[in-house]
């Protein structure tokens, strides 16, 4: 809310239209990121993110519609890049359990990172090896891209290692909760990590 402060001239809520919003896009398109060595305009996906958190924040104090949708920020989606099956490999072999259990997790559900970061032991039905993905907002505030819940079978392998986490790690909540039982949004970074100590070449 900071860059909204200082991209509006108006500071109450009840008084901010849909012109504020406009200045505000202009105002983000034109924010830095500096790193050691190069200044550079931040990203079109970061500024659609920051927009969409700010009318997100809005709407939830019923500051609605003061935009249209074509208005807003755009930016190109980058098609997915993914590791090769022997790369799988390399990182399986050196990955602590843990680890293994995410890897193994999305490379037999081909989940979106969301999706597998609020998946919990209840929407897997480890008697038919099915799971099934469906938005959850009210307790996350998250949903499923797209409205696509959906159910998707499960290998004879993937129950087992499930099964076998699910005994380390008992309880019907999140299968992968960080430290506080919250969804772990930094799921790929670990796969990342073991990626970078198996040598694997790095993916954006």
């Amino acid at each position: 809310m900071k860059l909204l402060r200082e991209s509006c001239s108006k500071t109450y809520l009840n008084e901010i239209e849909g012109d504020d919003l406009r200045q505000f896009k202009v105002f983000l398109q034109k924010q830095e990121t500096q790193t050691k060595t190069v200044k550079k305009r931040i990203d079109d996906r970061t500024v659609w993110n920051h927009f969409n958190n700010v009318v997100a924040f809005l709407n939830s104090y019923g500051l609605q519609d003061l935009i249209p949708q074509s208005e807003w920020p755009t930016y190109e989606e980058k098609p997915p890049e993914a590791y090769d099956a022997e790369d799988v490999s390399r990182m399986l072999q050196i990955a602590a359990e843990d680890e293994r259990d995410v890897i193994e997790f999305f490379c037999g559900v081909g989940f979106r990172d969301g999706e597998g970061t609020h998946t919990e032991w209840h929407d897997i039905d480890f008697r038919n090896k099915e799971i099934t993905i469906y938005s959850k907002a009210e307790r996350f505030d998250w949903k499923v891209k797209d409205t696509e819940k959906r159910t998707v079978g499960i290998s004879d392998r993937l129950v087992e290692r499930l099964k076998a986490r699910h005994k380390r790690h008992p309880g019907d909540g999140l299968v992968f909760p960080n430290s506080c039982g919250n969804p772990d949004k930094h799921l790929l970074r670990i796969i990342k990590r073991v990626a970078l100590r198996a040598g694997v070449p790095r993916i954006a």
